[in-house]
């Protein structure tokens, strides 16, 4: 017989959660389920030697001696509760929240609540049951305590915690804090106990009344940038939206951002500001449970969806914050949509990797971090690390790099910076060629997801079906993004059934924040993918690579096609060019894909292409290495001969004359076998170029007016008026001023015809150089920003450095040196990554600036780093050169030096037999004078 306890004894309330509802929806049925749960009960009082007290429907109280002996009970009636055989009848999705089996499987069957509290109750005998009862005030506490759980927990006391020893062998136990219970004075702290086999159970907040307005986590690292984006979200509230999806790549920082949101926003909305995670929600019933859990509510009646949205009502204005929607994106209108058309006062901020494409929804972009922000979050979390990591400016260029790298993802850079402790930054940098090894988190509070780099990308992999897995694939063959019209001819779908459309495709890849739309141009779209997930995807290709490859090769070798590359020269080009110029990379890669396969005309298509890239913005010897990769000899003679040829102009920009030399030639022969008279003309204006570099004009005008004469036989207007244009300088040079007026301005003529808005740049500038030199400063001027205007429209950097050069030397004629100064050393930053032959010119000028103002040493500098590109290679460029170095060596006070540099470039002009007009005589002038004795 069970001995009745009395004096200080420990007592357990449990009840089922939801009883009323269970019985509502299975009537009769619940009678036997209610009977077996008795059973088990009773059999585990009388194990544990516990004495019932008494029974209310489905509600025990019992008392033991021992809080030992109830806290074990409580915790082995879980357990039993877990691996009874219960009827299908509770697996009914109305259920889902109060019985039956939970999609995690730690919850199966009734969910009881279990309370323990421990203290010296008030003990009488029941007048008609004659059994003993419990009364007082300890009653009352205990009660509450058990009143507080959710169904399948177990709950206990502060006093029966220390009753105990304050620790219990083979339960997990967590400390739930203090907590005010209804009705009653104090605050009593609570602990969670349960079995170690259902210890990855998780509950809602206590049943317990809340001061709190939000359960925002507080973030013990720091928080800092983001301000746009924070005034946005912020100006989008007040403008009236209130479901707002941030949309982005995972690790882009849409969760931080939400919630640093969330707390700035709590004096705004009286109801509070809520955090819901839906990370393991995977169907509806799994946003109804998180949200429960969120909003401290647990879910006992039979339509939880109305409770919630009861609840959500009853809060007023209330913002609610949902974490990571994408994997159930499909379940939003029938939660989501719900609770926002319900309640008129409530705000929702959503973070997803996709669209929830629900009425009302909003969507706000969020891009990765600034590079400015990203540095900054790179060394914050650095030192977090490694206390002594500071900025400097050794590692500044470094960590820019590695910050760029990654895309400026702000999930990436801190599993970078937290190698510091490790590794310096340069090793960091060397490393990310394998960033997927590289970047692995180690704090335990992360999930697998924000752990490494990969598993924030598995995430979204896993979230795609096979067709768009297929496409995003494919889709990693570019390089540095694509047009629309491109991933069409790029990537097959053929494999798959209902003919699915690439365009299709290509949009649901961007509402899932795997690729997304910009707008590099204005009105020209393209589709770029992170680098990260450009890797990722690659390594996903697997067997289609190669075909893959080929498509791609195939597509890009098109845009090396004679009239292609042509029309970047006529009406339009100028669009044309720009649009060529950001599919630099997937030529490049072109290239190396079509070698891969064996087709070498079509990488040699791709490389002319791309050479005009480098042509236009450098580097030059980048895209010399480039057109040496695919050899001329065995192709087809024409794009032999285009090969050649476009290595000789790329040659001759690098000075390299000689090799330049060789490749005109070569290509010139071709050109002449083939009986192509553009070919030919084009070749010949090559040729020209490079012997009026040299000095050597009679050879140079018999080449250009050869060339002329073929253009005009050709019906090509495009390259008349280029070999025109090029004439007028040879006129210029010699001094014949009157006919290179007429030849600039017969070519101007023609490049505005067809369209050749770069070539109208480089004539203006020609023309502004002779109006200079014949004294009329205002149209000089005007033609100058004219040409610097044009070429900085058209994206030329050479031709821009060669017009900041001119600009700069008028104004040094002006007498403005820090205007001309200004200009010059711009000159040189351009001229140096594309036409470092311009480059050089202008350091001569900028030397004379220099040396005015005392500063010889670097004025000697630039003269002899101009000198050492200049001599043996431009002739008359070096003649000018000569003629600076003069009056910079007599501001220096060596006439001697002044008087041999003088000597050296009269003796170029007697060769070049330039006439008295000629530009260099009117120096050579200047330069006498002012070393004059």
């Amino acid at each position: 017989m069970v001995e009745v306890p009395s004096g200080v004894v420990t007592l357990v309330f449990s009840d089922i959660q939801g009883s009323t509802v269970l019985w509502e929806h299975l009537g009769a049925d619940f009678k036997a389920l209610l009977d077996q749960h008795n059973s088990l009960f009773r059999a585990a009082i009388d194990e544990f030697g516990g004495y019932e007290v008494k029974t209310e429907g489905d509600a025990f109280m019992v008392a033991f001696t021992k809080p030992e002996a109830a806290v074990s009970m409580g915790l082995a009636m879980q357990e039993r509760l877990h691996q009874a055989v219960w009827p299908d009848s509770l697996d009914d999705p109305p259920l889902f929240a109060l019985a039956g089996r939970s999609e995690d499987g730690l919850f199966c069957g009734l969910r009881v609540r279990i309370g323990v509290h421990t203290g010296n109750p008030d003990c009488h005998p029941d007048p008609l049951t004659g059994r003993m009862d419990y009364f007082g005030r300890m009653v009352n506490r205990a009660a509450r305590v058990g009143g507080v759980g959710h169904g399948g927990q177990l709950v206990v006391s502060q006093a029966c915690w220390d009753a105990i020893g304050g620790s219990f062998d083979g339960a997990s136990i967590e400390d739930l804090g203090e907590h005010a219970l209804r009705g009653l004075e104090g605050h009593e702290r609570l602990r969670q106990l349960l079995p170690k086999s259902l210890a990855g159970r998780r509950f809602p907040r206590l049943r317990t009344p809340s001061l709190k307005k939000t359960n925002l986590p507080a973030h013990l690292d720091s928080f800092f940038g983001r301000e746009p984006e924070l005034q946005e979200l912020e100006t989008r509230l007040q403008s009236g939206q209130r479901l707002i999806t941030v949309l982005g790549a995972g690790g882009t920082g849409k969760t931080r951002l939400a919630q640093r949101f969330g707390a700035q926003q709590l004096a705004n909305f009286p109801g509070g500001v809520w955090f819901c995670d839906l990370v393991e929600a995977r169907s509806r019933s799994g946003i109804l449970l998180a949200m429960g859990r969120a909003l401290d509510l647990s879910l006992t009646e039979r339509d939880p969806e109305v409770q919630l949205e009861n609840l959500i009502i009853s809060r007023g204005k209330i913002l609610v914050l949902l974490d990571n929607f994408e994997q159930v994106v499909d379940h939003g209108a029938a939660t989501l949509g719900r609770w926002l058309a319900a309640a008129p006062a409530a705000v929702f901020i959503v973070t997803s990797r996709s669209l929830l494409r629900i009425a009302g929804e909003q969507v706000f972009y969020l891009d990765p971090l600034p590079s400015a922000e990203a540095m900054h979050l790179f060394y914050d979390r650095g030192r977090a690390v490694q206390p002594n990591f500071t900025r400097s400016a050794d590692n500044e260029p470094i960590v820019s790099e590695i910050v760029e790298r990654l895309d400026c993802i702000s999930l990436a850079i801190e599993l970078a910076a937290a190698r510091v402790r490790m590794m310096p930054p340069e090793q960091i940098r060397s490393r990310l060629s394998e960033r997927f090894k590289l970047l692995k988190g180690r704090r335990r509070d992360q999930s697998a997801r924000q752990a490494t780099l990969r598993g924030a990308i598995d995430w979204s992999w896993e979230l795609l079906q096979p067709l768009k897995r297929s496409a995003l694939a494919q889709l990693s063959v570019f390089r540095g993004g694509c047009t629309l019209e491109a991933a069409e001819a790029v990537v097959d779908l053929d494999a798959f059934a209902d003919d699915p459309c690439v365009m299709d495709v290509v949009e649901a890849l961007v509402d899932h924040s795997l690729l997304r739309r910009v707008e590099p141009l204005a009105g020209y779209g393209r589709y770029r993918m992170l680098e990260s997930v450009r890797q990722y995807a690659a390594e996903r290709l697997a067997d289609g690579a190669a075909a893959t490859a080929v498509r791609h090769g195939a597509y890009f070798a098109s845009f090396g096609a004679l009239d292609v590359v042509r029309a970047l020269e006529t009406h339009g080009g100028v669009a044309r060019g720009k649009a060529l110029a950001l599919d630099l990379e997937n030529l490049v890669a072109g290239v190396a894909g079509n070698l891969g396969a064996g087709d070498r005309e079509s990488a040699a298509l791709c490389a002319l292409a791309a050479s005009l890239i480098f042509l236009l913005k450098g580097p030059i010897s980048d895209g010399i290495t480039l057109l040496n990769e695919v050899s001329a000899e065995g192709l087809e003679k024409g794009i032999r001969a285009r090969l050649l040829h476009r290595t000789c102009d790329l040659l001759q920009f690098a000075g390299r004359q000689a090799e330049a030399l060789t490749h005109g030639e070569k290509a010139l022969a071709i050109y002449a076998e083939l009986g192509d008279q553009s070919g030919q003309a084009s070749g010949l204006q090559s040729l020209g170029k490079l012997h009026a570099q040299k000095g050597q004009y009679v050879a140079a005008t018999d080449y250009y007016e050869r060339a002329i004469a073929l253009y005009r036989g050709a019906g090509d207007r495009q390259g008349e008026g280029l070999a025109l244009g090029n004439l007028g300088i040879l006129h210029h040079h010699q001094g014949r001023t009157s006919e290179a007026l007429t030849h600039y301005e017969a070519g101007l003529s023609v490049c505005e015809e067809v369209g050749n808005y770069r070539r109208q740049g480089g004539l203006l500038g020609n023309l502004g150089t002779l109006h200079q030199q014949q004294g009329r400063m205002t149209e000089a001027m005007a033609h100058h920003q004219r040409a610097l205007a044009i070429y900085r429209e058209v994206g030329d950097q050479a031709g821009e450095g060669i017009a900041h050069g001119n600009v700069g030397d008028l104004l040094f004629v002006l007498d403005d040196r820090a205007g001309a100064e200004k200009h010059l050393r711009q000159a040189i930053e351009f001229g140096d990554d594309v036409y470092s032959g311009s480059a050089a010119a202008f350091r001569g000028s900028l030397a004379l600036i220099l040396a005015d103002r005392g500063e010889l040493l670097e004025a000697r500098e630039l003269l002899l780093k101009a000198g050492s590109r200049l001599r043996g290679v431009y002739a008359f460029e070096f003649a000018k050169l000569l003629c600076k170095s003069a009056r910079v060596e007599q501001l220096g006070g060596d006439p001697i030096a002044a008087a041999a540099a003088l000597a050296e470039a009269e003796g170029i002009a007697a060769a070049l037999e330039v006439s008295a007009d000629s530009e260099l005589r009117l120096m050579l002038g200047e330069a006498r004078a002012a070393v004059a004795p």
